[in-house]
């Protein structure tokens, strides 16, 4: 049986363009290879989705085992949270969409992975996924590729990637473009927003089992997620299923980014566990551990404190960090200092170190520079009020609207966002007389980069 609607050639989603760039994969570097610790890739989901069993038109035989593996190895090998559709409606499958959109964020990836009956309306070249309910002839109960692609466009994640298992018109958009693999092409990839799909097929039926229990689609897919124990990404993963799949099943996978859905030059990236370090339960696991952001405070500042002669400072520390890192080194540290100061005859302040003064002497407009790519230069309108430093960076023709908090020892820390960019910043206050920061800064959407900025209170 192949995948296709009476016997009509059938199509997915996204009829976009008129070509089809196949660009040669970069290396699929091993498990031994170093992949640089400090690349943060993210939370995965994926919406998998098998239909079998049709209402009103023919039924398939290994979708919906093929949707289950693929939830399996996503789940266990990768550390995906999965959502599993078994036979939907069309209502089941939008809601899911509707709910991932108000749920992602930029930080997090999602694969959409669909098996099941497709078909293309060749007068208008619109394409539709055919849902358990979906009635011939009658559309009211099928998914144009029009709401895919919307829901593809409105999901604020920086990487999405559709895998279609189903015959699919190969009227696509432009060809991923993509470099030379390695440490730094993971880092670049893991920060530009990725919109991409791989199909089981071109203007051709695709078969829907081989004999192995899954159609041969699946069946090359599995066998490459299975094996591999580190990062692979869409186009290494398409170059090594494309071969295998056409000698098998005489039919062409294809891949390509989708047009007009966000697409900005990045590349799905599957990481292992072995990678990641940890799977989905592990994290369960260590609910409730300080994070990273959390110990990296922590140790800032222990730094900035640990040397003082100062029981103020030390009893701030045991204030906040009650249970941490150096609590005990501190507890000792304060008795020390609070005898030297008693045998001086000065007593223990009450509380810790307060900055409220040190800030308020440097409210005011500031001058921010930034040596971050299309964003270097001078910020706009920067401005410090109590413990909040707000303003703009311009960049790209677009304005970056910055919130940084700074914390009582001077910590700097925030986000900032316009409609198509998102930027991180983490910095200290280097002077507090002369009014003087540093740090760095990340931004990612449609434009990235990762760089210094220096700020500096006007006088």
């Amino acid at each position: 049986m192949v995948r296709l609607y009476k016997n009509i050639l059938c199509f997915i989603v996204f009829v976009t363009a008129t070509f089809i760039i196949l660009i040669p994969g970069p290396k699929l570097y091993a498990a031994t290879d170093i992949i640089p610790a400090q690349i943060n890739f993210g939370n995965y989901h994926a919406l998998v989705i098998g239909i079998n069993e049709y209402a009103n038109i023919s039924n398939l035989e290994t979708a919906v085992a093929d949707a289950k593996a693929i939830a399996e190895v996503l789940e266990n090998k990768y550390g995906f949270t999965v959502d599993l559709l078994i036979n939907p409606t069309r209502n089941d499958i939008v809601d899911r969409l509707d709910i991932l959109r108000e749920k992602l964020k930029f930080r997090d990836n999602l694969v959409i992975y669909y098996a099941g009956h497709g078909w293309i309306d060749e007068k208008t070249g619109q394409g539709y996924w055919l849902p358990a309910d979906a009635k011939k002839n009658r559309r009211s109960a099928w998914i144009p590729n029009d709401t895919i692609t919307d829901s593809l466009k409105a999901l604020e994640s920086k990487h999405v990637m559709v895998i279609a298992d189903s015959c699919f018109s190969g009227r696509m958009s432009r060809g991923a473009n993509v470099s030379l693999a390695g440490p730094n092409y993971y880092s670049k990839m893991s920060r530009r927003k990725t919109r991409v799909i791989l199909t089981s097929g071109g203007l051709e039926p695709v078969a829907d089992s081989d004999g192995s229990g899954h159609s041969p689609f699946t069946n090359a897919l599995l066998k490459v997620l299975r094996s591999n124990q580190a990062v692979i990404d869409g186009t290494t993963l398409f170059n090594a299923i494309r071969r295998p799949v056409m000698i098998s099943a005489g039919q062409t996978p294809e891949y390509s980014n989708v047009h007009k859905a966000g697409h900005n030059g990045g590349d799905f990236l599957f990481v292992s566990n072995k990678v990641r370090g940890d799977s989905a339960r592990q994290n369960d696991a260590v609910a409730g551990a300080q994070s990273d952001a959390a110990l990296a405070g922590e140790m800032a500042f222990w730094e900035t404190v640990r040397e003082s002669r100062l029981p103020e400072v030390f009893a701030a520390y045991l204030k906040r960090y009650p249970s941490g890192q150096f609590s005990g080194l501190a507890q000792l540290k304060l008795a020390e200092a609070t005898r030297n100061l008693q045998a001086q005859g000065r007593q223990l302040a009450a509380l810790p170190i307060d900055r409220t003064a040190d800030l308020k002497r440097l409210e005011g407009a500031w001058d921010f520079e930034v040596d971050c790519g299309p964003y270097s230069g001078w910020g706009i309108d920067f401005a410090l009020k109590a413990d909040e430093l707000t303003g703009n960076i311009e960049g790209g023709g677009d304005f970056l609207y910055f919130k940084i908090y700074i914390s009582e020892i001077g910590e700097m820390e925030g986000v900032g966002s316009s409609s198509n960019v998102l930027g991180e910043i983490k910095g200290k206050i280097t002077d507090w007389k002369k009014g003087l920061a540093v740090g760095q800064l990340e931004i990612s959407g449609e434009d990235f980069c990762d760089g210094t900025w220096y700020a500096k209170l006007k006088r």
